[in-house]
């Protein structure tokens, strides 16, 4: 039996507004809505920010994360936070309020995997002290508790956060050591 191969046609005159957020009219209804001094967000603006917020959760970076959707609930609700304290500033010479929400979209989702990691470090440190407080005990433990108990991933964990403390410590004296320069200049 042959194998039928099918050829692949792009698309050429898709729609093109359910992927893409217009950066221009974006900026437009941002300056229409400030200038309005409503309290509501405009409808199309919202939209924007959502489809901004899909598209970026469907980018290689995030899409293979089992918390996608807190990840996007959070990127949400911090660009919608920042709509309402009207935190863009309409009067810059290059407008891009695409790049200002994907930007808070991105530290959103970082965010909520640096959460997911802490909590997944305490699942598993927690798990390490279980399974030694039980062989001190003379209990045994299944090996498929064992398996599941990654011991390198709160090593790593633990290693990154004394670097990062490490890192610091050094940037504070470092901020010491030239507010001292300052002042003995005086």
């Amino acid at each position: 039996m042959a194998v039928v191969k099918k050829k692949r046609t792009r698309i050429k005159n898709r729609d093109q507004s359910r992927d893409y957020v217009n950066g221009q009219e974006l900026h437009r209804n941002l300056v229409a809505w400030y200038a309005s001094n409503e309290e509501e967000i405009p409808k199309i603006v919202v939209t924007a920010i959502i489809q901004i917020i899909r598209r970026l959760g469907s980018s290689g970076n995030f899409a293979g994360y089992s918390y996608l959707d807190d990840m996007k609930g959070d990127a949400t609700i911090a660009c919608i936070n920042a709509l309402n304290k009207k935190k863009y500033n309409i009067n810059v010479e290059v407008p891009n309020p695409f790049a200002y929400f994907s930007q808070i979209a991105w530290n959103a989702f970082i965010n909520v995997i640096n959460i997911e990691a802490e909590q997944r470090y305490f699942k598993y440190k927690s798990l390490r002290n279980h399974n030694h407080d039980a062989r001190v005990a003379g209990q045994t433990f299944t090996e498929s508790s064992q398996a599941d108990m990654d011991t390198s991933f709160v090593d790593d964990f633990e290693g990154k956060k004394k670097e990062k403390k490490k890192k610091q410590k050094q940037k504070q004296k470092e901020k010491e050591m030239s507010n001292f320069e300052v002042n003995n200049e005086k």
